[in-house]
């Protein structure tokens, strides 16, 4: 200690004392001489802003890329909306108890005694929303009975039917059949 205290003389510590001084009000004369927003993504090193380096709840949402930021909670449910206009009227089908026209040459599948299925028939005259009864255009050789249950039309142009053998035998594939399509009732409004 006392070499320390044989060098150290008024000069020493004033020198000390001033490059002191001047290097900490350089610095804070150099910082505080910046223009603002004048360092930015170039005059930063890669991964020298960290998250400890940035205070909490100083960063917006416009901050961050699409995606990054969870969701927040799902909000009430809005008010209704205004009501809509009135769509265009629809075309006018066939009065109910009307006949549509018959399909021909349609086969009738093998089916067991007692039995039912649902086939897909095509006639140009029925509308969606029609509901349709589907019978057989007797010719004398129609194998079963069709059900009676009518079918609702969801497109133009077609109606699914229910097929059912009521003649407690099975009944083989039959072919060149006709059906007729009346219409009962118009679309459902």
């Amino acid at each position: 200690m006392s070499a320390v205290r044989r060098h150290l003389t008024l000069a020493n510590a004033m020198s000390t004392f001033a490059a002191l001084v001047a290097l900490g009000t350089g610095t804070a004369y150099a910082v505080s001489q910046l223009p603002v927003h004048s360092v930015g993504t170039q005059q930063l090193a890669n991964s020298s802003v960290t998250s400890k380096k940035v205070r909490n709840g100083s960063l917006k949402a416009k901050d961050f890329k699409a995606g990054q930021l969870p969701a927040g909670p799902r909000g009430p449910q809005g008010d209704r909306g205004p009501k809509g206009d009135a769509g265009t009227k629809g075309e006018t089908g066939a009065p109910a108890g009307s006949y549509l026209g018959t399909v021909n040459n349609i086969s009738i599948p093998a089916t067991a005694a007692n039995t039912c299925f649902k086939g897909t028939l095509t006639e140009p005259h029925v509308k969606a929303g029609d509901t349709v009864l589907v019978v057989p255009d007797y010719n004398g050789t129609f194998p079963i009975a069709i059900s009676v249950v009518p079918g609702i039309s969801t497109s133009n142009g077609s109606i699914t039917a229910q097929f059912c053998n009521n003649s407690g035998a099975t009944v083989p594939l039959t072919p060149n059949q006709t059906v007729a399509f009346w219409r009962i009732a118009g679309p459902t409004p």
